[in-house]
């Protein structure tokens, strides 16, 4: 299942969702989203972190930008997981 802005409302219901959309297969379905940030970014404040775009934050982390792209996926990949997300595609 691929998500999109107009299937979330809050935290709580995309919980409901996912589990929802895997009981309805009978099996663990994957569920993606498109959460890269800026433009494309499908959960959104107030519920979730705004995330600017990659390129941007890469242009501002300079000498530090490896190290901060593995935290923001790494703090994104923990927000998708507490929802039932199981991948940014």
């Amino acid at each position: 299942f691929i998500l999109f802005a107009r299937n979330v409302e809050t935290p709580e219901q995309l919980r409901r969702l996912t589990g929802d959309l895997r009981a309805a297969v009978g099996r663990d379905a994957p569920i993606l989203v498109d959460q890269e940030g800026g433009r494309v970014q499908r959960l959104r404040a107030p519920h979730w972190r705004e995330w600017t775009p990659p390129l941007d934050a890469i242009a501002a982390a300079g000498a530090n930008a490896a190290r901060m792209m593995a935290l923001r996926m790494t703090l994104l990949a923990h927000e998708l997981h507490a929802v039932g997300i199981d991948a940014n595609c």
